[in-house]
């Protein structure tokens, strides 16, 4: 496999790095195992070459494959790769996550489900804090798929039980779920910019402007009623509004009663929460048997 990137090149070969850097020094790289590129050939093609199997001398082929990964991995264009990517896959923020997870728990720190009306605003609240954080923590972090699955399991782990979200095994599992897939289409978005963009400079200015529109139309800002005709599909694309209504059908459908202690109509139960924050109804569109009146 080769990936031209501008002036730089990747190649693999039998599932290995055979090298990884500046064509020129790809093509000196070669010249120093005993390969050099001839004069006015392409270099894609000479490299492409040198790394095929070519049937009936397989043996060969793939010996020579080996010794060329192995000098590779030996040298110090690799070791210096492998310097870089241990820097930017150890940084210390990102240890943060687990202590942002307990600073919000406390902030919105609710140790039953024992909800009244001032609770279906802070939960809602915090469902929307817990997709944010998840998607533009990892839309440029360094990380496996295993870290963008065990990351989000030990934040769901800290902050679902301390914010007062539904007690309930079964839910905790869905809630952890939803986040894992957030934080991986997150990443993936993360990985598309990185891929399209120029620099790293670029991509960072990038990315927050394109993620604005997904976020817009996630369901937290616009009911979606209010959506324009010809934005709707932007709504269908984003993350963050398929991961706000799994998460808030998750919270709310089983909830069968919401205390009312104050104001002429109150929202009495889960289906009406999701009703509202799924649809963006009014309460006077709902039939006033719906509604249980406070004092």
């Amino acid at each position: 496999m080769i990936e031209l990137l501008c002036c730089r090149v990747f190649l693999l070969a039998e599932g290995r790095v055979a090298f990884s850097g500046p064509v020129s020094d790809a093509l000196e790289f070669f010249k120093s195992n005993g390969y050099p590129c001839p004069n006015n050939y392409n270099p894609a093609d000479h490299f492409v070459i040198t790394l095929a199997i070519e049937p009936g001398q397989e043996t060969h082929c793939r010996e020579r494959v080996k010794n060329i990964c192995d000098n590779f991995e030996a040298s110090e264009a690799n070791k210096e790769i492998m310097e870089k990517t241990k820097e930017m896959s150890s940084h210390p923020e990102e240890h943060l996550q687990q202590f942002f997870a307990l600073i919000l728990g406390l902030v919105y720190l609710k140790t039953n489900d024992d909800y009244e009306q001032k609770d279906i605003m802070n939960i809602n609240g915090v469902i929307f804090i817990i997709i944010t954080n998840l998607s533009f923590y990892h839309v440029f972090s360094v990380l496996n798929i295993p870290f963008l699955i065990i990351i989000p399991i030990i934040y769901m782990s800290i902050l679902y039980w301390m914010s007062g979200l539904i007690q309930d095994g079964a839910a905790f599992i869905n809630a952890t779920g939803v986040s894992i897939l957030i934080s991986n289409a997150a990443s993936s978005f993360g990985y598309v910019i990185s891929t399209a963009a120029p620099s790293t400079t670029a991509a960072l200015a990038i990315a927050p402007a394109l993620m604005i529109p997904f976020l817009l139309f996630g369901g937290f800002f616009l009911n979606s009623g209010s959506t324009p005709d010809y934005l709707i599909w932007l709504k269908y694309i984003s993350w963050f509004y398929y991961g706000n209504e799994m998460l808030v059908v998750n919270q709310w459908e089983d909830v069968n009663n919401i205390r009312c202690s104050s104001g002429p109509s109150c929202v009495p139960n889960g289906e009406l929460t999701v009703a509202i924050n799924s649809h963006g109804l009014l309460l006077s569109s709902w039939p006033e048997e719906y509604f249980s009146r406070g004092p």
